[in-house]
């Protein structure tokens, strides 16, 4: 099968084998939403400041007390998301509760 180039979304629960095989493709690839877990070419939100600027907003409302669910197996999509709900629960000055992180 011949493509000009590939786009792709890596999964979380990928086969460790399977990175290394996506590095060496020969056609361009892009990845899109989820870092390869190598340099490549990636298009994706700023998940980082997205789980900062939806905390921050909930802490303009006045809640003190926001949870944040995630998934067990976290990608990076996800990893960065919760970062960027830490930063701005600790730029509040409000200690982290380990208890509302699940």
């Amino acid at each position: 099968l011949r493509v000009d180039g590939y786009l792709l979304i890596v999964a979380p629960d990928e086969p460790p084998n399977r990175r290394e095989r996506l590095r060496v493709l020969e056609a361009p690839v892009v990845y899109v939403d989820r870092a390869p877990g190598f340099a490549a070419d990636l298009v994706t939100a700023d998940n980082l400041r997205g789980g900062e600027t939806a905390t921050k907003h909930l802490l303009r409302l006045g809640r003190k007390r926001i949870a944040l669910l995630t998934p067990s197996t976290p990608s990076s999509v996800h990893r960065d998301r919760e970062a960027g709900y830490r930063q701005a629960i600790e730029a509040a000055g409000i200690a982290c509760d380990e208890a509302l992180v699940a």
